[in-house]
């Protein structure tokens, strides 16, 4: 009878605790409370499903709002920087209540981890017990994935299945393994870099092929619209860093790190430790440029022995985690498809190096980062960041591994794939990673500091006009300034609130309110509230002392004519509004005497009142994005037509000049019309997104703007405009 050794004990004590841990910090937690990210795959898929026009996923506000529908209250929900086709895999469990949904969600994934950890046990010959070591040893990983309801077990999975059917010589599949966990999460598309300096065409030519594939069916079901906005507005600035909030302490992304260095925003950084855009965009680039430097030569062109192609595999995945412009927690999941094959590689060679390896891997998987007194300005704080720089180690160990210690003589396992015609290395080869290193750093380099010039250039002028708050708030728009001060929607920890001058009109209120409606005055006030029954808005007087005065059902968005005696608000079917008008007062429980204005053809998107008590409508018509003017009598006026999207709108004091938020070149910015002239002024040419504008007075624009804040998080600012 074979006896067990202490080590193997402490061991078998390990895995038992880290599971432990695992079922009481993260599948118990994720079992009972619905987190921050299952719940917005949940909802757009349930919107798919029910054949919703999904342009406006991405729009913090919109999709809270079919949140609150659908039965997710208390909970804040965006889907921010996430691919369409992520929410396909939830589609089969929308027809459960969300948390049912979830519950669902966690044991599929239990399954997926016994996969993965099978999987690498079989191909890398560890011990069983050993190979859950490693797996469990990402510890706070998988506890945020179980907790949160998240993807990345599913990538994790797809990534080992890759590496194990690239091992075997099966190209194709290796590439379709690839382009799915791609369509779900982007970054594993730069595997396509990796097959090209592979020469792996056959899984190169499958991941592009399949991507494609994934793109059109993203096409056909969320629409060219939601796959648009996805490509063109979120995709680049995810990659530049700010999907959310670019400064976030518990960030560990170089972005992060850097944006917390070297540039600065009011609020969210207002003290970095050299403020300097030049700095940011000279050194970032090169941060990247050089970590890719450090692996890109050491992958070899054809076929290597099993284990250099392992290490090669492993080597680019870390590298594409920690160059990842904006991990989260749970992203480092898929570090352990990296962990496990190359654990077992010195495990066979060298296995105190094994151990070291672990202990970095460990340290890369969950350090939290670190807040400290900057010793330059001791008002200020800086953040360490000690996972990026475990990760940086477990860096240059594979570019130790693959650039000095490996030979092909050092690794006599069998080859992954037949021999090539000819094994020996031309002594040309021997140079060409130097020369690789230098092509690669340049064009990175030069590629970086260009695009983040081009997206920094204005950064200056775009601090200088935001306004400065102290609600805490992580979204604020619509503002609205009244004679008792300044309305704006915030949306804080305990979900949105119409706020003035920072303070919630009503801190009692336990559902969400996602629009609003006041006068010049601020006498008068209306307010959507959303919850599972649908959104309905409520007449307050005096600035929210008495709610319930009157309740209009099944309406959003209020606008209050400028006189106050009519009210216009959208009904949305599946996602295209239209227009509603009630006079104030003939308004009751149920809304009598609210007439629709526009017709089944129009799509309304936003209202705004206009100074003559008509309202400013922006809708889309089948001749493309317009504003009109509409009267309380439902008399309506072309006043703009773009073929490009239009947003909120509103006309001056006077009536000469309207001023609008339009697409341009996938951001949206602000523009004043001539109505007199005809002619057109754009105002705001930033890399980011301007929205909401209002007139303050006759030369003053209040709006809602995320330049150097997380894509859609927006805040609020003013400009000065002169005629």
């Amino acid at each position: 009878m074979t006896s067990v050794t202490p080590f193997r004990r402490l061991e078998l004590l390990a895995v038992v605790t880290l599971a432990t841990l695992l079922a009481w910090k993260g599948i118990w937690v994720g079992w009972h409370t619905l987190g921050t990210d299952f719940p917005q795959y949940y909802v757009v898929a349930r919107l798919m499903a029910r054949h919703f026009c999904l342009d406006r996923i991405y729009d913090w506000v919109w999709l809270q709002r079919a949140a609150d529908h659908a039965g997710v209250t208390h909970q804040l929900v965006g889907f921010s920087g996430l691919t369409p086709f992520s929410a396909l895999p939830i589609t089969p469990l929308i027809w459960l209540p969300v948390l049912a949904a979830k519950r669902v969600w966690i044991m599929l994934n239990l399954g997926l981890l016994v996969i993965l950890i099978h999987l690498l046990r079989k191909h890398t010959g560890l011990p069983l017990l050993r190979t859950w070591l490693i797996g469990l040893l990402a510890a706070i990983p998988l506890r945020t994935s179980f907790a949160f309801g998240q993807m990345h077990l599913v990538v994790c999975a797809l990534l080992i299945a890759a590496w194990c059917l690239h091992l075997r010589g099966r190209q194709l599949a290796s590439g379709c393994c690839i382009a799915i966990a791609g369509a779900l999460k982007i970054y594993p598309l730069f595997y396509c870099l990796y097959f090209l300096m592979k020469r792996r065409w056959r899984a190169l030519a499958a991941v592009v092929l399949l991507s494609v594939v994934c793109l059109m069916l993203c096409y056909a079901i969320f629409g060219r619209p939601a796959v648009s906005a996805y490509l063109a507005e979120q995709l680049p600035r995810t990659l530049q860093g700010e999907g959310n909030n670019p400064f976030l302490a518990s960030a560990t992304s170089a972005s992060a790190m850097f944006h917390r260095l070297f540039l600065i925003e009011p609020e969210l950084n207002p003290h970095p430790l050299v403020s300097s855009v030049w700095l940011y965009a000279t050194l970032y680039p090169l941060w990247q440029a050089s970590l890719a430097a450090l692996v890109l030569p050491g992958i070899r062109p054809g076929p290597q022995s099993r284990d250099r192609e392992t290490l090669e595999w492993c080597a680019f995945l870390t590298l594409l985690l920690f160059l990842s412009s904006a991990p989260a927690s749970y992203h480092f999941v898929t570090l352990i498809a990296a962990a496990g094959p190359t654990y077992a590689f010195f495990w066979r060679k060298q296995r105190l190096a094994g151990a070291a390896f672990l202990l970095v891997y460990v340290v890369a998987c969950n350090a939290w980062n670190i807040v400290i007194p900057n010793p330059f300005s001791p008002g200020n704080t800086v953040t360490l960041v000690p996972k990026l720089w475990a990760g940086v180690g477990l860096i240059f160990v594979y570019a130790w591994l693959l650039l000095l210690k490996t030979r092909d003589d050092a690794m006599q396992g069998a080859r992954a794939f037949p021999p090539p015609s000819n094994p020996g290395e031309p002594p040309s080869q021997k140079t060409r990673p130097y020369s690789i290193a230098v092509v690669i750093i340049a064009a990175i380099w030069l590629g970086g500091f260009l695009s983040t010039r081009h997206h920094l250039r204005s950064i200056s002028n775009d601090n200088s006009r935001k306004l400065v708050m102290t609600d805490h708030a992580w979204l604020r728009g619509t503002p609205r300034a009244t004679s008792a001060g300044l309305y704006y929607l915030a949306m804080l920890d305990t979900g949105y609130r119409v706020m003035r001058d920072g303070t919630p009109i009503d801190a009692s209120v336990s559902v969400d309110e996602l629009s609003f409606a006041v006068d010049r005055e601020g006498r008068e006030l209306w307010v959507e509230f959303a919850d599972p029954n649908g959104s309905h808005i409520t007449r307050a007087t005096q600035a929210g002392a008495a709610f319930g005065r009157c309740v209009i059902n099944d309406a959003e968005s209020p606008a209050l004519a400028a006189d106050g005696s009519a009210l216009a608000f959208i009904r949305e079917n599946r996602g295209h509004g239209s227009l509603w008008i009630i006079s104030t007062q003939s308004c009751g429980p149920a809304g009598p005497g609210a007439v629709r204005v526009t017709p089944e053809s129009m799509d309304v998107r936003a209202i705004n009142s206009s100074p003559e008590g008509k309202f400013i409508v922006s809708a889309i018509t089948a001749h493309g994005a317009s504003v009109f003017n509409v009267s309380p009598t439902g008399v309506m006026e072309r006043l703009l037509q773009s073929p490009t999207q239009l947003g909120s709108s509103e006309i001056s004091a006077d009536g000469n000049h309207l001023l609008v938020s339009q697409l341009i070149a996938n951001r949206w910015q602000l523009a004043i019309i001539d109505l007199l002239r005809h002619s057109r002024r754009q105002i705001t040419f930033s890399d980011c997104n301007s929205q909401s504008p209002v007139w303050k007075d006759s030369r003053t624009i209040l709006y809602a703007t995320d330049c150097e804040r997380g894509n859609g998080l927006n805040t609020l600012a003013r400009i000065r405009w002169e005629e």
